[in-house]
């Protein structure tokens, strides 16, 4: 697309990045997300939290999960 538009020079570059998540990580992220806090009063959101807790430990007691992510861009100029 970009070169279709007239741009030259295009590069791309990824930043593969692992990531670990924890249970609190993934309780905090869940309870930022709109879907998630909008169906949640507080005390389903801490009794939601506690029970996921529960089962990523029954999963995985170590309480790390990875994840690889993905970051990159694309940069290109359009010559004079």
């Amino acid at each position: 697309m970009l070169a279709a538009a007239g741009f030259v020079d295009i590069e791309q570059r990824d930043f593969p990045t692992p990531y670990v998540w924890t249970p609190d990580t993934i309780i905090g992220y869940l309870r930022s997300t709109a879907t998630v806090s909008s169906l949640a009063s507080e005390r389903s959101s801490e009794q939601l939290g506690a029970g996921l807790r529960r089962a990523l430990l029954d999963y995985d007691p170590s309480g790390l999960y990875e994840e690889p992510m993905a970051f990159y861009y694309i940069i290109a100029r359009r010559p004079d």
